[in-house]
């Protein structure tokens, strides 16, 4: 039987192109957590998430369905964020996004990290 505290919170219905809307991500709330459906495409999960009024702490769980970047970049702000503010987040994928996470990710944080750098130079 369904409980009546299950829902569904759409963050963003757009494509990878989306200017107007936010990249297709939703969260599943549950008596066990809140499970983030893909992130987006960037740090606009943030605010995606401060609009709907959900605390990225309150977050328990991350499944990334794919690689594409309207649907793994967001991924890397959740992350950073669990680690930043120190609480649990379970990250949920197949295997093959389980290998991009492993290798693919630290590229990512790299390449952030060299373009806020370069761009705090100008």
């Amino acid at each position: 039987m369904q409980n009546k505290n299950d829902y569904i919170t759409m963050l963003g219905t757009g494509n990878a192109l989306a200017t107007r809307c936010y990249n297709t991500c939703f969260t599943l709330h549950g008596e066990k957590g809140v499970l983030l459906v893909d992130a987006g495409g960037g740090n606009g999960i943030l605010t995606q998430l401060e609009k709907a009024g959900i605390r990225r702490e309150d977050i328990s769980d991350l499944f990334v369905t794919h690689a594409h970047t309207g649907h793994l970049l967001g991924c890397v702000w959740i992350m950073r964020m669990a680690l930043q503010f120190r609480y649990s987040l379970r990250v949920w994928s197949h295997k093959t996004m389980h290998l991009k996470f492993k290798y693919g990710l630290p590229l990512i944080l790299l390449a952030q990290i060299a373009f806020m750098y370069l761009i705090s130079e100008k």
